[in-house]
């Protein structure tokens, strides 16, 4: 149950920042950035594949837990389709729904949380690594733009 509401808590949250920001300018900047995003992507359809087989193996047998794991699987592509647009985002949302799990299922929840963790990470760094051929780190580029609008408005 935990791992079901922290899914939809984690779609809602992320669905609110992707919406309001709308799409990363610096995403396909940089071809290894691009090939990270493709590895959280395709984690992160492993993971939506586990919980599909899982549905699949409870819910003929009448075990509502199935129709659990078809919502976390709906919520896995949603977080995919998220991470075209804000891979940072994601990154840091799918890294703590994974720790959740961790942390509140122990060691025998690895199946499901190490794919997110996995993901996590690698669309944390391919964010980083397209901020990064621009030539400005984020808080460089806040900081040049908070000048920019001071000397616009003296």
């Amino acid at each position: 149950m935990i791992i079901l509401w922290g899914d939809v808590v984690t779609v809602a949250g992320l669905g609110l920042i992707v919406l309001r920001k709308g799409r990363d300018r610096f995403i396909g900047s940089n071809g290894l950035a691009n090939w990270l995003l493709i590895a959280g992507l395709v984690a992160l359809g492993l993971q939506a594949t586990v919980h599909l087989i899982l549905a699949s193996g409870e819910a003929p047998g009448g075990d509502l837990g199935g129709a659990g794991h078809l919502v976390s699987a709906f919520t896995v592509v949603i977080f995919g389709l998220f991470a075209l647009s804000r891979p940072r985002e994601v990154g840091a949302g799918t890294l703590t729904l994974g720790a959740l799990i961790l942390l509140c299922y122990g060691p025998g929840a690895l199946f499901v949380s190490l794919p997110l963790l996995f993901s996590g990470l690698v669309l944390v760094v391919s964010a980083v690594l397209a901020r990064g051929v621009t030539g400005r780190l984020p808080i460089q580029a806040f900081t040049a733009e908070q000048t920019l609008v001071r000397e616009y408005h003296e």
